[in-house]
């Protein structure tokens, strides 16, 4: 693949090579798409399991001026994390959800229908991707980017990866509505991901909510002393990951991203991702979340606790009022990704189905046909099962 495609005297994509990050994106007016520039030189300098354990991946960078976009590419890689495969997403990660529905006749048909699309998906090469804006982050914000010069795009990445389909994860109509819009009269197929629920700090009645009250009392009770970003230390980014993990991995999926801790060192020195914590009396870290802040919105792709502290001390209330708070405060859109729907619902959250927007024009027949073919039983089969149930 040539490092050289050109958009008039503007390169638009490019390898990623260790040592070659300046030179790539050296242009003085290009954004990292508000990544912060030490992050993304980190990011894309290192191999990617050496920042999540479970991606395998390779990173190319996407220029759209003003801004610089990492793109991950993949072939097959079906132990990937979600974050990277579109079939851990489909199949693995819904096969374990199946928990969660108490229908029995339902969970078997769901796992016949998931089984017998596996080998399907797998022939029809569904992780041969090249994604868009990913940072191996289970949400990817976007900058305040309204797809400007998508078509070009579309073109250059069609004509460097004429075998993968194009995807731009993390869309929504709540965060991203403008772009869903660009995507969509722009030939791309929308693809329901799952259900994610977001605050927004104009709706006021949320701080009336009797959880959000209870949540606010319970800090301001709390024997615990909040820890803000400059006060975590180097001796403090091993147990933000076994704390992440307890919740993540252990909890709720291995699919997830399983962060290591060079990674949450980077995040942390570079400030791309704002910690905060709690600690008890001796001093021992026993919650932490931080937030991803881009564009007048923040998620929190890391969040963890203490499983062996009782759960009448409420860890994980007293965090999510830390980022409620912050919302208000600061008058950002909260998105707060996928789970734990109830809880999240009863603190003002409304619900929205995430898209993935996936290009295939330039892919053959049969190829296109499976990804339409997925495309409906997403949106027919999967989107109501999952709003339904809040999975």
């Amino acid at each position: 693949m040539s490092p050289d495609t050109q958009v008039g005297d503007r390169r638009i994509l490019d390898p990623v090579q260790a040592g070659n990050f300046l030179r790539v994106t050296g242009h003085p007016e290009a954004k990292a798409a508000g990544l912060r520039p030490e992050f993304l030189r980190g990011l894309l300098s290192a191999d990617s399991t050496r920042l999540v354990s479970n991606v395998e991946t390779t990173f190319f960078l996407a220029r759209v001026d003003p801004f610089c976009f990492p793109v991950t590419v993949n072939d097959t890689e079906y132990e990937n994390s979600y974050v990277c495969s579109p079939y851990t997403g489909m199949i693995s990660y819904s096969l374990e959800e199946l928990e969660n529905i108490d229908s029995v006749t339902l969970r078997t048909v769901i796992r016949l229908l998931a089984t017998g699309m596996s080998p399907l998906l797998k022939l029809a090469k569904i992780n041969r991707v090249a994604c868009v804006n990913n940072s191996m982050l289970s949400t990817n914000l976007y900058p305040n980017w309204e797809g400007e010069h998508l078509l070009e795009l579309t073109q250059k990445l069609t004509g460097h990866f004429p075998r993968h389909a194009i995807m731009f994860r993390s869309l929504n109509v709540a965060t991203t509505p403008r772009l869903c819009e660009v995507f969509q009269s722009s030939d791309y197929q929308f693809v329901p991901s799952r259900l994610l629920y977001v605050i927004d700090p104009a709706d006021r009645s949320i701080l009336e909510k009797r959880n959000v009250r209870i949540d606010y009392r319970l800090m301001r009770e709390s024997p615990y002393t909040i820890v803000r970003h400059d006060e975590f230390t180097d001796d403090d980014d091993a147990r933000v990951k076994s704390l992440y993990d307890e919740l993540y991995l252990g909890k709720y999926s291995e699919h997830n991203p399983q962060f290591t801790t060079e990674l949450i060192r980077l995040f942390r020195k570079t400030s791309q991702l704002e910690f905060m914590g709690l600690r008890n009396s001796a001093g021992i870290l026993v919650g932490v979340i931080a937030t991803l802040e881009l564009n007048h919105q923040f998620t929190t792709p890391i969040v963890g606790y203490d499983f062996s502290v009782p759960r009448t001390a409420g860890l994980y209330r007293l965090l999510t009022a830390l980022v409620i708070q912050k919302a208000f405060d600061e008058n950002k859109l909260f998105n707060m990704s996928s789970g734990v729907g109830k809880f999240k619902q009863h603190r003002g959250a409304t619900p929205q189905l995430e898209y993935s927007a996936i290009y295939t024009r330039h892919l053959r027949p049969a190829q296109r046909t499976i990804w339409k073919a997925v495309g409906w039983m997403m949106e027919n089969i999967a989107a109501p099962l999952v709003q339904k149930h809040e999975l």
